[in-house]
């Protein structure tokens, strides 16, 4: 991270907004990724939380600006600890980041100094405050009992084992962009197919990976992120303008299918509309238990994390593909009032220690361009070509895109 402005009265250990210069343009053309931006993520991922702890929060802002460059524009990455945040509360921070954009008078004095003092506005509670979350003893038992006890397929693959890598030294990431036609193409499929991009974009990923794994493994398995706001109230503000954890998650397994006898298999030969039907099912069977026996409110039963977690050492990783969308970006008419306007966005995660071995994060931006951001850790995909999995993700998406199947 060489080219950060460093202003000498600034001590960088304690800074959480940094500005760098961007060595390429922003991308213009349609459906063009940004790998500058990739490597800047995959960079700031690999900085530890637990550095300078209690000097400053847990979140960093990185601004990515061209010098010398007419038009008036910048990439803003908001980096946070999944601790204080998930995914919707990107949208909420960005939201609130063009709203302040926008009022900005760019002659007004500062009449009251440079600093400006934190507002005094109550934080808002924690999810188990604002949902019973409950939990029957079947659904815990199975999940004890899959956890502890429980056979492990011998054809499911997760990658290799957890191990310690404190520092995520072997962080990949790599972003496929396409189109708003594109887009708006694969979002038509969809409905035609009675389907959803998430749904559809899982399957995918998941046919990607289970075309390049061995013959001795036929299956994987998702976890894929979802938003408990829906089911959340405040008596005084709106859930959806607030940032916190209010997440959960469903469970999904993709099979690969008996091809003939081919030898290799594209993503293509095994993606199919109902298998992602199928993802869509499970999804809504989530939604209408309405918060009822969650993963997430399995937490309260963890007790003392850093053991539950150290237990997990030596492990096989429990999912194999980590899957969350946030969506396309939305903005209230208030805070798109102004010059500004938010183009292209990108959500990326970290792959923890004990999670997945290969993640996707995706977005949709104001620019209508579907963006999905894949992740891995090469200590974690026991020598399946990653970068050959991407490659595929990308040619699946474009084939479907173009009604090829």
């Amino acid at each position: 991270m060489s080219d950060f402005v460093r202003l000498p009265s600034i001590d960088l250990r304690t800074c959480t907004v940094f500005f760098e210069r961007k060595k390429s343009f922003l991308p213009t053309q349609a459906g063009e990724n940004d790998d500058e931006l990739a490597a800047v993520l995959e960079a700031q991922h690999k900085l530890n939380w637990k550095d300078g702890v209690g000097t400053k929060p847990f979140w960093r802002l990185v601004v990515l600006h061209n010098t010398g460059v007419g038009q008036a524009h910048f990439t803003a990455s908001w980096i946070f600890h999944h601790a204080m945040s998930d995914g919707t509360s990107a949208q909420v921070f960005f939201r609130a980041f063009l709203a302040a954009l926008n009022s900005f008078q760019p002659d007004a004095t500062l009449n009251d100094g440079p600093i400006v003092d934190s507002p005094k506005t109550a934080l808002v509670p924690p999810l188990e405050q604002l949902h019973k979350l409950p939990l029957t003893v079947l659904f815990m038992m199975k999940q004890s009992w899959d956890d502890t006890i429980g056979k492990r397929q011998s054809r499911l693959w997760t990658g290799a084992k957890i191990d310690r890598d404190p520092n995520s030294s072997s962080l990949k990431l790599r972003s496929i962009t396409f189109s708003k036609d594109a887009t708006a193409k694969l979002v038509q499929r969809c409905r035609e197919n009675k389907a959803t991009l998430t749904n559809m974009l899982e399957t995918v990923v998941a046919s990607a990976i289970l075309a390049n794994l061995g013959p001795q493994y036929d299956r994987v398995t998702v976890s894929g992120a979802m938003s408990l706001r829906r089911f959340l109230s405040l008596p005084d503000r709106d859930i959806e303008d607030e940032i916190g954890v209010y997440a959960s998650s469903y469970n999904t397994m993709h099979i690969r299918p008996r091809l003939n006898s081919k030898a290799e298999f594209l993503s293509l030969d095994i993606f199919s509309w109902d298998q992602a039907r199928t993802v869509r099912n499970v999804i809504t069977t989530e939604i209408e238990n309405k918060g009822k026996n969650t993963m997430v409110a399995l937490i309260r039963w963890i007790g003392n994390q850093n053991t539950f977690w150290g237990r997990k050492i030596g492990t096989h990783r429990a999912k194999t593909i980590e899957m969350t969308n946030i969506g396309t970006w939305k903005a209230k008419p208030e805070e798109e009032r102004g010059d500004w306007k938010v183009g292209r966005m990108t959500f990326s995660q970290d792959c923890a220690g004990c999670s997945q071995a290969f993640a996707t994060s995706i977005a949709t931006g104001g620019d209508g361009c579907l963006t999905l951001m894949c992740e891995w850790k090469e200590n974690a995909t026991e020598g399946v070509p990653m970068e050959k999995v991407v490659r595929d993700v990308r040619q699946c998406i474009e084939a479907l895109s173009e009604g090829k199947k």
